[in-house]
């Protein structure tokens, strides 16, 4: 029945897509809509959310942020509760330093990576010769 109706449509995508009809009886109609979402788009967590996470972060690994969005009742873009490979996931499409990448000392058990250097001892920044006292190892290398 619409083909009795109109003539010809023409689509043109932009920013935005224009909608052209020609109907039979020679009348014109053209409309403006939004691009719809990509999946990609449609699937983001929040903004607000990711703001938070950023903050998180400063503090928590991504165990822990996960932990504490689930606890609040935020869930990823895709309306599941989080893990820590979702909060990777946001991290790394966002460019959201981690807490390692932030701190640079400690992981996600709490070992420390190196220790900040106003906590050395203070002979630790001279370099060490190895002593002649007879052993062959290097500083206690075994």
């Amino acid at each position: 029945m619409l083909a009795l109706l109109i003539e010809d449509v023409t689509l043109i995508k932009h920013r935005q897509i224009t909608v052209a009809v020609r109907f039979r009886g020679g009348a014109t109609a053209t409309l403006t809509l939004p691009r719809p979402l990509t999946a990609q788009q449609i699937r983001a967590t929040h903004e607000d959310v990711r703001r938070e996470i950023d903050v998180m972060l400063d503090e928590y690994t991504d165990a822990q942020v996960a932990h504490l969005l689930n606890e609040r009742g935020l869930r990823t873009g895709a309306g599941d509760a989080f893990d820590p490979v979702s909060v990777q996931w946001v991290r790394c499409s966002h460019k959201i330093k981690s807490l390692k990448e932030r701190m640079l000392v400690c992981n996600d058990r709490g070992d420390w990576l190196y220790a900040p250097p106003d906590q050395l001892p203070p002979d630790s920044t001279s370099s060490r010769q190895p002593s002649n006292d007879g052993n062959s190892t290097v500083r206690g290398a075994v």
